[in-house]
Formats: structure tokens, sequence, C-alpha cells
């Protein structure tokens, strides 16, 4: 056989390696896309009393089983900012500084999850008024 054919076959052995590998354990952009899609309401709040915080921290949880690597990163520091206000007392004024700093600190993850939200799933984030 030439080298040609070899290396045609080569390459295609290690592709169906790869998916064979890879199935079921890496995430997808779709099944990434049909949670938030489903879980909508509880991404983008309003958060306004303890119960709507929660389920919406448990929305950030549950996706990120299923969070592809492009945005998984920003997930889990968005995901722990929730889980921070969540264990708060925000009628405090310390603790309201404290989350606001949390906030603007993990503003550049927030971005690179609307946007990639808005870009590959078409759906918005961003919470509405």
């Amino acid at each position: 056989m030439s080298r040609r054919v070899l290396t045609s076959i080569a390459m295609a052995a290690l592709m169906v390696l790869a998916a064979g590998c890879n199935r079921g354990t890496v995430p997808s952009g779709k099944a990434f896309c049909d949670q938030v899609s489903a879980r909508l309401a509880d991404l983008r709040g309003p958060v306004v009393d303890p119960a709507a915080a929660r389920a919406a921290v448990q929305a950030y949880r549950d996706l990120g089983a299923v969070t592809p690597a492009p945005v998984r990163d920003a997930w889990r520091a968005v995901t722990a900012l929730g889980e921070s206000a969540a264990s708060l007392d925000l009628t405090s004024p310390e603790a309201q500084s404290r989350f606001a700093e949390q906030a603007l600190a993990a503003a550049p993850q927030v971005k690179t999850i609307t946007d990639y939200t808005h870009d590959t799933c078409g759906v918005d984030l961003k919470a509405a008024g």
C-alpha cells in the first residue's frame, strides 16, 4: 500500500477511536443549550427572595455537568458567586459590599457566559428589565 493510503487509514482509525472515547463524557454544546433553555427562568432571575436564589444556584450547579469547555471555568466562577450570595445575609451593609465586590470581580466571567449562550444557543441570559 502507498504511504498516502496508510496515512488515510490511520487518520480514519484515530477519528473512530477518538469518537468512541469521548462518547458520553464530553459535554456537547447542544446538551448545554437545551438545558439552558429549559432552566432559563431560574438562570435569568430575578432573584427576589431566598427561594429564587436557591433555584438559581441549583440551576447553575446542574448545568455545570454539561457545560462545554469554552465556558466551563467562567460557569464555575459564576456558580461560586451565586453560592456566595445565597449564603450571605444581604440585609447587612457589610455583606452587600462584599457581594458587590465579588460580583464586580466576576463580571468578565458573566460576560463570557452571556456572550457564549447568546452566540451558541441563541439565548439571552441577561435579566429582563
